[in-house]
């Protein structure tokens, strides 16, 4: 028959794998994600038009510099984790250790929820990122990602020090890989807006030979769409001019579509 302690110990022993798991699967994520982005760039400086490398350049520099501060913060979070646990555990004997999982499943939550957001948060970086470079998001959508991965590495750092200790020797270097982070996002932010700006200027005819299809079909569509609204803003203005006429054809066309919808009905 299982004793309370042994059931105790079973189920601390679950909770640490599960953390432990969690950690480590935030940390390949993120490795996952800074091996994507090194061969997006390399693909894209292969591809690309010269005015394209230089709208994206700083884009480029900014993303990889932040995937891989990303990364570095969940080795240090990991390694913080296991000092606390250490500390908190006693003698470090299996049942100490169970009490210390029991008495702090809140803080094991936490940190597990935290380090899913980094990791999914990285994820979602590389793609917007690679979505940008193929003409099929706008630099705002990086920049959200950019404020979504500085708030999960900060949640991930206060529940990283919520159980840290005045004298922990791996506190201090993650707050300073914490505040590298920061920058290097306030850095990515200002990367895409400053190439957003310069996408608005005029492409040349060999750069738009150069696109792949989808950028070249983004372009076209980003065209149109400045052009219906050029073409709306001065009918706008020329219906204010012939507001009555206006009304008295939009009457006629009215009832010419009634009368073709009973023609539709009628076959």
């Amino acid at each position: 028959m299982q004793t309370l302690s042994d059931k105790l110990r079973t189920e601390a022993s679950a909770t640490r794998q599960t953390l432990e798991s969690e950690m480590d699967s935030a940390e390949q994520t993120v490795a996952h994600a800074s091996h994507r982005i090194e061969i997006l760039v390399t693909q894209a400086k292969s591809t690309m038009s010269q005015a394209q490398l230089d709208v994206h350049a700083a884009i480029f520099d900014a993303s990889m510099a932040l995937v891989r501060l990303i990364q570095e913060l969940v080795q240090r979070a990991g390694q913080l984790q296991n000092e606390i646990v250490s500390r908190e555990a006693g003698d470090g004997s299996a049942l100490a250790t169970a009490q210390f999982y029991k008495r702090n499943s809140r803080w094991v939550e936490g940190l597990m929820s935290a380090a899913k957001a980094v990791g999914a948060g990285a994820s979602v970086l590389v793609d917007n990122a690679n979505a940008v470079v193929q003409g099929e998001a706008k630099f705002e959508e990086l920049m959200v990602a950019g404020h979504e991965i500085a708030a999960s590495t900060a949640q991930l750092v206060s529940a990283s020090r919520v159980k840290a200790s005045n004298t922990s020797k791996h506190m201090q270097p993650l707050e300073q890989t914490s505040r590298q982070v920061s920058d290097a996002t306030k850095a990515l932010i200002a990367a895409a807006r400053e190439a957003g700006k310069q996408s608005q200027t005029p492409i040349s005819a060999q750069d738009y030979l150069k696109m792949s299809l989808p950028q070249a079909r983004r372009l076209e569509m980003e065209l149109q769409v400045c052009c219906v609204g050029k073409t709306k803003n001065k009918q706008t203005r020329t219906n204010a001019k012939h507001k009555p006429t206006n009304k008295n054809n939009h009457v006629l066309i009215q009832a010419v579509s009634r009368v073709g919808l009973k023609c539709t009905r009628g076959f």
